[in-house]
C-alpha cells in the first residue's frame, strides 16, 4: 500500500472480519478508508521502539568492544564513496536524527529497472528486524539487499564488487545497527 491505497487494497481489508471490528472499535464505524488506514498505520509506528543495539552502545556509550572487527570494517564500508550507501542512508546517530527531525525525507528516483518513481529512504536503525526489504518487499534477507544493490548500477548508485569478505562485513555492520 506504499504506493497508494486502491479499491483492491480496501477489499483485501474488509474481507477480513477482524479489520472492520478493529475499525469500529477505533474509530466507531467499520468503514475502511485511506484516511483511516493511514492513521492506525501512524498510531502503530508511533508504538514502535528499537533496540538498544551494538551500534548504540559502540556510539552512545563509547564501548569500543560493543562492535566486532567486521562489523566496524562494515562501517568504513558503508561510509565509504565507493559504495556510496551512507549519500542516501547516512549513519545512524546523532547527525541523522537531527537531519530528519528539522528537514523533510529524502526521495530518491532510483532508476533501477528503468523506474521513475520516488521512493523515500528510510533509516536503517533496526534494519535486521525488519526484512522483507525494498519498498515493495521483494527482498528477503540483507544478503539479497546487498546482491541488489552490486548489480545495480545507475546514475545515482555507483557500480560495486564486493569480496566475500567485504560483504560479510557489511552485515555485520547492518546486524548492529
Amino acid at each position: 500500500m506504499e504506493l497508494g491505497f486502491s479499491a483492491r487494497n480496501r477489499a483485501t481489508l474488509q474481507a477480513d472480519p477482524g479489520y472492520e471490528q478493529a475499525f469500529a472499535d477505533a474509530f466507531g464505524s467499520p468503514h475502511i478508508t485511506l484516511d483511516r488506514v493511514t492513521q492506525a498505520l501512524a498510531s502503530y509506528v508511533r508504538t514502535l521502539q528499537a533496540p538498544v543495539t551494538a551500534f548504540d552502545r559502540f556510539l552512545y556509550h563509547d564501548e569500543a568492544d560493543a562492535l566486532s572487527a567486521d562489523a566496524r570494517a562494515g562501517l568504513q564500508l558503508f561510509t565509504s564513496p565507493r559504495l556510496g550507501c551512507a549519500a542516501c542512508h547516512g549513519v545512524p546517530g546523532p547527525a541523522e536524527q537531527r537531519r530528519r527531525s528539522t528537514q523533510p525525507p529524502a526521495f530518491h528516483v532510483t532508476g533501477v529497472g528503468a523506474s521513475d518513481r520516488a521512493f523515500r529512504v528510510p533509516t536503517l536503525r533496526a534494519v535486521r528486524h525488519t526484512a522483507p526489504y525494498m519498498h515493495d518487499g521483494s527482498l528477503a534477507t540483507l544478503r539479497a539487499v546487498l546482491d541488489h544493490y552490486e548489480r545495480a548500477n545507475s546514475a545515482t548508485l555507483p557500480g560495486f564488487e564486493l569480496t566475500e569478505d567485504e560483504r560479510r562485513a557489511l552485515l555485520a555492520f547492518l546486524e548492529s545497527l
